[in-house]
């Protein structure tokens, strides 16, 4: 199999597995077991934080749990027909997820710090277009290096045998 088709599927697995998180995340959001109090914007501006940065660790639970379990993948990855190579600790995982979730920790840090600092109207429109850019950005410099960040990191992406 080509780099290419490997690269795309391990692309669709990434897209798979983020709509899955999403998805428990809006549960959870709806379920009430994490709520947002309107009432003190003080106070909302600081729980908006508090809940982005449980949804980034969501995500860690979530590859933690497939990727040490005996199937070795995601379910997008189950999907795209791709497994983690050997079996790996959840030490190695959180290594493989702090490169994979760097850009989601480098964006919650700036919109924290947006929501912190009151930034409104234009502003705030400038500076989440400038956040979404560097997002962005990091997200290409992970993709053109995905495979230094494999090696890197311990956990290399393969065809499922």
């Amino acid at each position: 199999m080509s780099l290419k088709s490997i690269t795309l599927r391990r692309f669709i697995a990434y897209f798979l597995d983020s709509a899955i998180i999403g998805i428990l995340f809006q549960v959870i959001l709806l379920s009430g077991i994490l709520s947002i109090n309107d009432s003190n914007v003080s106070d909302s501006k600081i729980e908006f934080s508090i809940v982005y940065f449980i949804g980034i660790l969501l995500s860690f639970g979530y590859y933690i749990l497939f990727w040490t379990s005996s199937a070795k993948s995601t379910v997008g990855q189950f999907i795209c027909k791709l497994q983690i190579k050997q079996q790996v600790t959840a030490k190695t995982c959180i290594k493989r997820l702090i490169y994979l979730h760097l850009t989601s920790l480098f964006y919650w840090v700036a919109l924290s710090y947006m929501n912190l600092r009151g930034l409104t109207g234009e502003a705030a429109n400038s500076y989440i277009l400038l956040t979404a850019i560097l997002v962005i950005t990091l997200q290409i410099i992970y993709a053109f290096n995905v495979n230094r960040i494999d090696r890197a990191s311990g956990i290399e992406v393969i065809e499922k045998q």
